[in-house]
């Protein structure tokens, strides 16, 4: 018989800090975090289940030991959409950037030389 544990603070004491405030995008990652990893008792263990439940993680002796578990692999979960995210944005740069220079390629106005 399984019990649910209920979730920590999540990334209360993460690196991501005012950079998950600042993207409209986080809150929805970070339930999607709280979610994904919940804490779970089987049996003697306390343990994470990841996911649909499938993947079970750890073996603690106690619900806190379990939750700080969960906060780590939460915390990591959403360093990895935060990178994700800005490659993201930098190969939309680059794109914006590529687009620029071939508009200014067909276009009969040339730069001004430089000093």
């Amino acid at each position: 018989m399984e019990q649910q544990g209920t979730p920590g603070a999540l990334g209360s004491n993460d690196g991501l800090g005012a950079a998950c405030q600042q993207s409209s995008g986080m809150p929805a990652l970070e339930e999607m975090a709280a979610d994904r990893y919940r804490v779970t008792r089987a049996g003697f263990w306390w343990r994470v289940a990841i996911g649909d439940g499938q993947q079970i993680v750890g073996r603690c002796y106690t619900e806190t030991e379990a939750e700080r578990l969960a906060a780590a692999l939460r915390t990591a979960f959403l360093d990895g959409a935060f990178v994700v995210a800005e490659l993201h944005r930098q190969r939309n740069a680059m794109r914006e950037l590529g687009e620029m220079v071939r508009q200014q390629s067909r276009s009969r106005i040339t730069p001004a030389p430089h000093a």
